[in-house]
């Protein structure tokens, strides 16, 4: 029997292990080099092109990434299931990622700890 867990309709016995995190900090910091090396025109697991095109096809928000002055020049997604929140960070000139993870529903502290640590190592 599925119980539905909260308002955005999840079930309890679906959930994974983790909490609803389907990938490590360590799978997390990964994917964000993959996207740093793709944006500085280094081919991987895409094209530098493609890319490009995901963070770069519409001005303000592009392919699931918001593309705005964040204390730097930034793309950053965060989002929550309604459990935990995230948010991942990048700063394409400085080649850095930032991965924020909280346990916690509310996250309306994850955009300071993000400028805290994007101004700690955008240097």
């Amino acid at each position: 029997v599925l119980k539905n867990y909260h308002y955005f309709n999840q079930y309890v016995l679906l959930c994974s292990p983790a909490g609803n995190t389907s990938i490590s900090v360590a799978g997390f910091l990964k994917f964000l080099k993959l996207n740093i090396d793709g944006l500085s025109g280094k081919d991987n697991y895409l094209k530098a092109e493609t890319y490009k095109h995901l963070f770069y096809a519409y001005p303000d928000y592009s392919c699931g990434w918001v593309n705005e002055k964040y204390v730097a020049h930034c793309f950053h997604h965060k989002g929550s299931a309604g459990t935990f929140n995230s948010i991942a960070v990048i700063v394409p000139e400085k080649k850095l990622g930032i991965v924020v993870m909280i346990n916690t529903y509310n996250g309306e502290e994850i955009n300071e700890i993000a400028r805290i640590l994007i101004n700690r190592f955008n240097r």
